[in-house]
This record gives C-alpha cells, structure tokens and sequence, in this order.
C-alpha cells in the first residue's frame, strides 16, 4: 500500500469514527511522512480516542516544531480539559492566548476551566471565579465584530458560552434576571433542553412561577419532574405537585422528596399525613436539619391551629 493509499484509507476510518483503525494507519504514516499535518491528523484520532497521554505526546511535538502557533498549545490543553486536568488545561489556554489574544473557542474553555478550579464552594471568592467571568464577557464582544459568515461557524460555541453565562449568575441573587437573558439567547441558536430546564430554575428561583412553568423542558428525567413539581406547588396546584413526587418516590426514595410532600400536605391542611412524611424524611436522614426543621414547623403550626381552635370555641 502506497503512502498516499494509506492516508486515504486513514481518512475513511476518521471520517466513520473508527479511531484505532485510523490511529493505526495514522502511526504508519508518520513514520513514513513525518510532516505536521499527518501528527495532526494522528493527535486527532488518539483524542477522539480517550487516549489523551498520547495526544499530549503527539501535540507536544508538533508544538515543538511550531512554538509560536497558538492550536498547538490550546490542543495540548484540550487534551488536559478533556482528563479534567483543570489546572493543566489553564496553563496551555493561557499560553495559547498570549499568542493569540482573541481565540474565540480558548476563550470559552479557558472560562469553563477556571470554573472548575473554583469549584462551588465559596466560589465568588475565588480568583478564578472572576477570570472565567471576564473571559466569557469578552467572548461576547469578539462575537459583536464577527461577519456573518464566522457568527454562522461558530454559532455552536456561541450557544456555549451563553449558556455557561448564565449558568455563572443563576447562583447570584442580583443577576438572575441577566442570566435570564443569556440563557434565551442560547436557545435562539438551538432549542435545547437543557437549556430551558436551567431558564426554568433560574424564573423559579427568582419567584417567576409562570414563567418557569412556561420553559419546563418535556424530558422524564428526575430533575426535571422535581423542578416541575416545585413549581406546581408555588402555582398552588397542590394535588398535581403530590402525584408527581409520588412517581418520583416509586424509584427514588429520597428523605427530601418526603419533607417536601410533607409541606405540601401541611399547606392543604392534612396535618396527619404531614407528619407521617416528615417523620419518614427524618428516619431516612437523621443528619438532615431541614428534615427537622419541617417537622418542628408541623409541630407549631399544629398547636398554633389547635390554640386558635380552642379560642375559638371558648369565645362562642
């Protein structure tokens, strides 16, 4: 098989992402043709791959043939984001734009990266925090001065960066109502669900009922159906809230979902079946204060009725 045979047929198993075939050939023909662009294609395959220790290796020595190229080093970093080498992803991305100042895609990663470094404890303490803020804030004003033709190429990392935007301020009291906006800017650009089940949270947790109810997502998953039975109950439609929670009981058998269906019960005056709930919640997670703090909520509200009851019946 000529050089060029094998490139082709190397392209093929790329193309029908058939990795360690391609890795194979790919390893044959740089031995044959060292040239970056078949490294390239071989980096390519071995990260598609999950072996990124190998695409390490290969990026490293292209980037050692090419020391001023700004890919080589974001790809490097790729390779570390992608083991969620957070820290080691950072040190390349940063390297990759002091080359290259305004790379729209390392800006984006870098900002998720610095994320994660700062983990969500405490995390508006951390410097880190805010140095992702600031990457993805400039993410927006390298979009403003893109022609058409780039905004329509890299609409898909576009839709990222709003979304992490406004995942980055949903947790903040004070910007709910900005993320709000970056979150319906990423679903002008795709429809996703994901997506609406975050804009959702962020109404519900801002107190906007209807409007959370209005971009709940239709996917069955837990989360969702909890997020969707939290709202049910702020837009009192108590009984729907009940049943869904119970569906959810029936393969999650969560101590929260119980102090919550004991509220609820509590709010439609089933004083019994409030208690029996907290008490499950309790039993299920000793550890939980706010499991107990239902219950001693039940407990006054019941003797507060019992006290107005008895009032009540004295003054009549």
């Amino acid at each position: 098989m000529t050089l060029q045979e094998k490139i082709s047929k190397a392209e093929i198993n790329e193309k029908n992402s058939n990795w360690d075939d391609a890795i194979l050939l790919y390893k044959e023909i740089v031995k044959e043709s060292k040239t970056i662009q078949n490294l390239e294609r071989l980096g390519w395959c071995l990260s598609r791959a999950e072996q990124y220790d190998n695409a390490i290796k290969c990026f490293m020595n292209i980037e050692k043939q090419e020391p001023k190229m700004a890919k080589w080093k974001y790809m490097i970093g790729y390779q570390y984001y992608c083991k969620k080498n957070w820290k080691d992803a950072v040190k390349y991305f940063e390297e990759a734009l002091k080359i290259k100042p305004n790379y729209f895609i390392v800006k984006y990663r870098i900002s998720y990266a610095y994320l994660q470094v700062a983990g969500e404890y405490k995390k508006l303490t951390k410097s880190e925090f805010w140095k992702a803020l600031g990457h993805i804030k400039e993410c927006h004003k390298l979009w403003e001065n893109f022609n058409e033709d780039i905004k329509n190429r890299e609409k898909h990392t576009y839709f990222d960066i709003n979304f992490l935007h406004g995942k980055m301020l949903m947790d903040l009291p004070n910007h709910r109502e900005e993320a709000t906006l970056y979150f319906m800017k990423a679903l002008k650009i795709k429809d996703d669900e994901i997506c609406r089940y975050n804009l959702s949270k962020t109404y519900y947790l801002m107190g906007k009922y209807k409007e959370a109810k209005k971009y709940i997502p239709t996917i069955n998953t837990y989360y969702v159906i909890e997020l969707d039975a939290y709202i049910e109950a702020k837009l009192k439609n108590f009984n729907v809230a009940i049943s869904k929670v119970n569906k959810l009981l029936e393969k999650r058998k969560k101590d929260y979902l119980y102090a919550f269906l004991a509220e609820i019960h509590l709010l439609i005056d089933e004083n019994k079946k409030a208690f029996e709930f907290a008490t499950k919640a309790i039993k299920m997670n000793y550890n939980n204060h706010k499991n107990h703090l239902v219950l001693a909520k039940i407990y006054y509200i019941y003797k507060f009725r019992q006290i107005l009851g008895n009032f009540f019946e004295k003054s009549y």
